[in-house]
């Protein structure tokens, strides 16, 4: 989680920054603040609240042999995809549902007591 904003450092430190678009990943707090200071153009994180949500749900599925909810959960897959965020500043010009600027997602780590993923 590291990475991104000590990335964001060195081009910044470095004076390179119009050079360079920055995509990261993961949300750390540290890379929060430099989307929100132009410092990085986008992070794409997981979502981590869904994913420990869902594998309780699929857990206690599996627990009470409640197939229905195994099913609406995996499909006929053994896999749970549970997606991952494009995260962007603001102040993007982006207008795509697979994107959401930084203070949606903040408010919902908000709602979610999360400060990070």
């Amino acid at each position: 989680s590291y990475n991104a904003p000590a990335l964001a450092e060195v081009v910044a430190d470095a004076g390179q920054r119009e050079k360079f678009r920055m995509v990261t990943f993961d949300a750390e707090e540290n890379t929060l603040r430099a989307i929100e200071k132009g410092e990085i153009d986008a992070t794409v994180v997981q979502n981590t609240y869904d994913m420990g949500a869902q594998c309780a749900v699929l857990l206690q599925a599996y627990d009470k042999e409640d197939v229905g909810t195994v099913k609406s959960l995996l499909g006929e897959g053994t896999e749970l995809d549970t997606k991952v965020r494009v995260i962007v500043p603001a102040d993007s010009k982006l207008d795509d549902p697979a994107v959401q600027k930084i203070d949606e997602f903040k408010a919902f780590m908000e709602s979610k007591g999360l400060k990070s993923t």
